[in-house]
């Protein structure tokens, strides 16, 4: 049985009504957001987000809305509860400050309101999606590992955990169709995500994830679906990335020093695209 000793889990499992999405942010262990930013930016950047007791922590309005519709799509109840919509147009609207200071939900404006329900419906209405959230499963799973390279201990939190071994992610976006998604995978490393997810699911369970399915949908109307499968070799890719963040998170834990960019000056490069557009206005260099 595994059990939870404040910020600090024990590897194991943990459903949602085990652990809320707020206790699994602030709980110990290190997640693949944590990763990518220190891979992506440096250690110091990741202390700054996650270990300083002195941040203040904001949500911004797209991240809300993220969260709003994975709530909507995935947890009914848990919406209906913690969500109201307002009944003013937007949030200069005179009145507005007033009637808000006096609510205890997240708010919604009735334009985001409208995409919210209009992204749950058409997450409902599309055959493949519908089976992914009715087939027997968990919604919003933890699970907490050590790592057998570093001995630290990881974390993840599915969207959508089928007892097939199969994973589901919600990704809200603007642009669902393929060439849009490539980029926001490469954007976004999402490939590391699947990659992670993939071996910590290993390290908990001893199984192996049978796949790992990204649900993009579009905000706006007609808010379409693209259903997606990042390709083996490039969850590899991903893998290598997540590998080197945690081997210097490792490095960093035991050392106690969380640096930034190198202080000694670097030589810096123009990107390849500013270079080809250079040569092709005055010449080329060679």
């Amino acid at each position: 049985m595994t059990s939870a000793r404040g910020d600090r889990m024990d590897p194991g499992c943990y459903s949602c009504l085990d652990l809320s999405n707020d206790a699994y942010h602030a709980s110990r262990g290190i997640s693949n957001s944590g990763l990518k930013l220190i891979g992506g930016k440096t250690p110091a950047h990741y202390f700054a987000a996650y270990r300083d007791p002195d941040r203040v922590r904001q949500t911004t309005r797209p991240q809300m809305i993220g969260t709003a519709i994975h709530a909507a799509a995935l947890e009914p109840a848990a919406f209906s509860s913690e969500y109201i919509v307002s009944p003013y147009p937007d949030r200069k609207a005179a009145g507005y400050k007033a009637w808000s200071g006096a609510q205890s939900k997240i708010i919604l404006t009735p334009g985001e309101a409208q995409n919210v329900a209009g992204m749950r419906a058409s997450l409902q209405g599309h055959s493949r999606v519908r089976k992914l959230l009715s087939a027997t499963g968990h919604f919003e799973y933890s699970m907490f590992a050590i790592d057998p390279e570093t001995g630290h201990l990881c974390k993840i939190r599915f969207d959508r955990l089928l007892l097939t071994g199969w994973a589901v992610d919600l990704k809200k976006c603007q642009d669902a169709s393929e060439d849009a998604v490539a980029k926001a995978i490469a954007n976004y490393d999402y490939q590391q995500q699947a990659a992670f997810y993939g071996d910590v699911y290993e390290w908990a369970t001893g199984a192996t994830l049978e796949g790992f399915v990204f649900v993009f949908i579009e905000e706006d109307p007609p808010h379409a679906i693209g259903l997606y499968v990042i390709e083996p070799e490039d969850i590899d890719r991903g893998r290598r990335q997540y590998r080197a963040a945690l081997d210097l998170y490792a490095q960093c834990e035991e050392s106690g020093h969380w640096p930034a960019y190198p202080e000694a000056p670097q030589q810096i490069a123009l990107p390849y695209w500013k270079r080809r557009a250079l040569d092709s206005r005055y010449g080329e260099f060679f």
